[in-house]
């Protein structure tokens, strides 16, 4: 079952934590109002070490964090779509972020940045302060050596959250006081270098999933290493700058040698494997239960003594996002994943078809509803076929086209989506022989295959901007929108306007704006928001 257990393993710590970490601004300016919040002992003691690190995450496992609002932000592709009670631009929050009309006073998006600021303090914290433990025993300062890297590894993944969705922040890698709260912008190849530095550091000292000595709650080294993957491909690809242009790093194939490593060395050291059930993967979550084999890192959502403040809203009515029509033709009939992801066998009946949002999150696997808004459904960060699909990326890239190990990856991952023995070849399932002529072939059909196997899952957005595509996506979608022909195939009758191509601007709207209270409180930005906002 979820591991619910560490929230309560929690509760003290983040009692003494929250009055240090979340005090306000005026607050900052004397550094002795927040120290006399830090009571002495509180790291020294390693049980309680244990209990502040699982507290990093306490404020994502939110619906202001990855419970509602990131899912709502993050949806917005060619295959996911955010419906609101109106499709109005203007209509509220979710439909700004819906339709490219968000401002920099949109609730979501200040709470997000605020979250996980707040989580990188907290970590912080840690790693200032995890040297007053008092060791015992070898397996104390296992366990303390395995808390700063915790820390260091939760701080990366939070500056990642950051980087990805606001390019060039402030970086900020001390306890919080009065003397790093006004600070300029720091170029995002810096933050990528020190968030890959942090990862390396930390991979070491954290423990498998089914090691002995892993403890519940606690992110893993396969989590680290899958997500440092990712993170490496992104460093590697294309981000809107402060001038207005699409750029990538000039050294960007280092990246791409480092995610190389990495994912090899995770791939095969056997840890991990996908589950043989597409379907079975996301039941199981709905049923409220983990699968750490194939879901390498999730955000554990819980609903606590009646306090609704850490439940999810994933597969509820607050999570607008829902699948298009145009998710259809990237699928085959014979492909499973086609019914799990759309939860409907025949596409005439979307038109009238209410489900609030991706098959994955259907209401009847789901165990504990809390009621038609609220779930007990992690958000799931990172799966095992996307380490696969990543892997199969990287050697595209640096082998200039698909060497076999690149091809059989991405095979094992559709034979498993139609339902077959993923390690027996299929003429059905396999990857065809036109999409591995060369490098540009087979990566459109892996941004296909990225787009089958996690379609709801949040990510697609990203990869295309990070391929440098989001405008060409969107491009196509308002053709196939204002064409009679197809919009019927595609929208449904309440989609009066695609005011996503209508709003979208190709230079501002790869990054959110810095949100209005960071702009107001830092004079380190002086007064310039990312471009165009």
């Amino acid at each position: 079952m979820k591991n619910k257990n560490s929230w309560n393993i929690i509760i003290m710590a983040l009692f003494l934590l929250t009055t240090a970490s979340f005090i306000s601004c005026s607050d900052f300016l004397d550094p002795e109002s927040y120290d006399s919040f830090l009571p002495d002992d509180l790291f020294k003691d390693v049980d309680n070490l244990g209990a502040v690190t699982l507290g990093v995450y306490s404020e994502l496992a939110t619906t202001d964090g990855y419970g509602r609002n990131v899912p709502n932000m993050d949806a917005f592709s060619d295959l996911d779509m955010i419906k609101t009670g109106s499709m109005n631009v203007n209509y509220g929050d979710v439909a700004q972020l819906a339709n490219f009309n968000v401002s920099k006073d949109n609730s979501q998006i200040q709470a997000l940045y605020k979250i996980l600021y707040e989580s990188i303090y907290r970590a912080n914290e840690i790693i200032a302060n995890a040297h007053q433990a008092e060791i015992e025993s070898s397996d104390d300062q296992r366990r303390v050596d395995m808390y700063i890297a915790e820390a260091k590894a939760a701080r990366a993944f939070f500056y990642f959250e950051l980087v990805k969705r606001w390019g060039d922040i402030p970086m900020r890698l001390e306890p919080k006081d009065a003397n790093n709260l006004f600070e300029p912008r720091t170029d995002r190849k810096v933050i990528y270098d020190q968030i890959i530095g942090d990862m390396q550091e930390a991979i070491p000292d954290l423990p498998w999933h089914n090691d002995t000595w892993a403890e519940p709650g606690h992110m893993t080294k396969g989590a680290a290493m899958g997500l440092l993957t990712r993170i490496c491909l992104f460093a590697g690809g294309y981000s809107l700058r402060m001038d207005g242009t699409m750029q990538r790093e000039a050294n960007w194939k280092d990246y791409y040698e480092l995610a190389d490593e990495v994912s090899n060395e995770l791939v095969n050291s056997g840890r991990h494997s996908l589950n043989t059930s597409y379907e079975n993967i996301f039941y199981t979550i709905c049923q409220n239960k983990t699968e750490p084999l194939e879901c390498l890192f999730e955000i554990q959502m819980a609903y606590l003594s009646n306090d609704s403040k850490h439940a999810s809203c994933i597969g509820g009515g607050a999570v607008k996002v829902h699948t298009s029509r145009y998710a259809w033709c990237k699928y085959d009939e014979e492909d499973t994943r086609l019914y799990v992801n759309v939860g409907i066998t025949d596409p005439s009946l979307t038109a009238n078809y209410s489900c609030n949002t991706n098959g994955k999150w259907r209401q009847e696997w789901q165990t504990e509803r809390m009621n038609w808004n609220q779930t007990d459904i992690n958000n799931v960060i990172l799966r095992y076929a996307e380490v696969l699909l990543m892997r199969a990326e990287i050697l595209n890239v640096l082998n200039a086209g698909p060497n076999d190990e690149a091809v059989e990856l991405v095979n094992k991952v559709r034979r498993r989506g139609y339902g077959l023995e993923i390690n027996e070849k299929s003429e059905l399932a396999d990857v065809p022989e036109e999409a591995k002529v060369d490098e540009l072939a087979f990566a459109a059909f892996l941004r296909d295959e990225y787009a089958r196997e996690l379609l709801g899952e949040g990510g697609r957005r990203f990869h295309l901007i990070r391929w440098n595509l989001l405008k060409a996506t969107i491009d196509d979608m308002t053709r196939i929108f204002n064409d009679p022909e197809l919009k019927g195939l595609y929208f449904d009758n309440t989609f009066k306007n695609f005011w996503p191509a209508t709003m979208f601007v190709s230079g501002k709207h790869e990054l959110y704006p810095i949100p209005t209270w960071e702009m107001t409180e830092n004079q380190g930005f002086n007064g310039i928001n990312n471009p165009g906002y």
